[in-house]
């Protein structure tokens, strides 16, 4: 899929998504609940993080979208991370978790299987849905971004700026 391609698609999804102004992460999270009827919660990564896990993951339940996120990192990244997670659930996207060794215990000690409608962990951005999901937070981050400090004549200009750079330097991997 081209990168023009990825971003209309991306582009489609956002389309009645409303994006908090000025962006909260919570209030974003809040509509996104009930649009989707069930809460959300959020939960720290277990310590010590094991190398090549995520730095955050979405478990669908069958009540509630449970996002673990990683403590040790900046405010801005957690953000990045969270919005990264709601890409996913924005694609309805669904991918077996693999963890090695007893990290998936630590993770979700009392885990049962049934109830798990998906649970993603994701460590790179080479698979089709990481880009989609990276490139939607990146929409999204940037939209926000752009609505608190742009006046709105001008951020039409700025996503032509910014589509057209992205094409240029966006290679696709297989």
């Amino acid at each position: 899929m081209s990168f023009a391609q990825l971003r209309r698609n991306c582009e489609s999804r956002l389309q009645d998504l409303q994006i908090p102004e000025p962006f909260d992460i919570d209030v974003l999270c809040d509509m996104l609940a009930k649009r989707r009827g069930r809460p959300m919660r959020f939960l720290s990564l277990p310590e010590p993080r094991v190398i090549d896990t995520p730095s955050a993951l979405w478990i669908a339940y069958e009540d509630e979208d449970v996002i673990f996120v990683e403590d040790a990192t900046s405010p801005f990244h957690r953000e990045h991370l969270i919005v990264h997670e709601l890409g996913h659930m924005l694609c309805n996207h669904a991918t077996p978790l693999r963890l090695e060794g007893d990290y998936a215990k630590r993770l979700v000690p009392d885990l049962d299987p049934a109830l798990i409608k998906l649970m993603l962990g994701r460590t790179s951005y080479t698979t089709k849905q990481e880009r989609e999901a990276e490139t939607l937070a990146t929409l999204i981050l940037s939209r926000a971004r752009r609505a608190a400090t742009t006046p709105p004549a001008a951020r039409a200009d700025i996503a032509d700026a910014v589509a057209r750079a992205t094409q240029t330097f966006w290679q696709p991997r297989s």
